[in-house]
């Protein structure tokens, strides 16, 4: 029980670290951008902003968390290297694939999408890194240290639970479509706020 006490306490500090860190991000960027230093910075709302600085303090705040959680390698969280983990990935991405295929083959078919004539590559690039490097993130911090903590506690199925429903929620938390005209030291709660209430 002491492990998921910790693990509440992390997101709630990644949370409010986070509220705390978008303005000083946001103002920041800003600056950068009205000196000639990264101009492309200044498209940027703060809701960018707000969701980085989270990641930061859920980087930061790990390490800590690890260290309490008395984690000094893969093998205290119950991990241990997978056997068969070439026919798992090829499984994995089989499962995922395939009907992916399907639905766009659909949506070609009825019209909904079509093909672009030209491809751009360099925002391809960008779409092949995020999709690779993402859900290896996720998996990895959810499915990784947090599930490895929570099973610790000797409960497989409720853990199990926890994490896919933690893992759903985190995905559905999403801020208003318009971002704040003015930003102040209290926009990263307000967007906290304005997130809980559109989930």
């Amino acid at each position: 029980m002491k492990d998921a006490a910790r693990l509440a306490a992390y997101f709630i500090a990644i949370v409010l670290i986070g509220a705390l860190l978008a303005p000083l991000l946001f103002w920041s960027a800003q600056w950068f951008a009205a000196h000639g230093v990264f101009p492309s910075l200044a498209k940027y709302d703060f809701e960018t902003f707000f969701h980085r600085a989270v990641l930061v303090a859920a980087v930061l705040l790990l390490w800590p968390l690890l260290g309490v959680s008395h984690v000094r390698g893969l093998s205290d969280l119950g991990l241990m290297p997978n056997p068969r983990w070439v026919r798992d990935v090829c499984a994995g991405a089989l499962l995922s694939i395939i009907p992916l295929l399907v639905c766009g083959y659909l949506f070609i078919k009825l019209h909904i999408y079509s093909f672009r004539h030209v491809l751009v590559w360099p925002r391809f690039g960008k779409v092949l890194l995020a999709a690779i490097s993402v859900p290896l993130i996720e998996e990895t911090f959810f499915r990784g240290i947090v599930l490895g903590l929570l099973l610790r506690t000797g409960r497989k199925f409720p853990s199990i639970i926890a994490v896919s429903v933690l893992f759903g929620v985190v995905h559905f938390l999403k801020g208003p479509d318009r971002a704040p005209t003015i930003v102040t030291w209290t926009s990263g709660f307000h967007a906290i706020a304005q997130a809980i209430a559109v989930f």
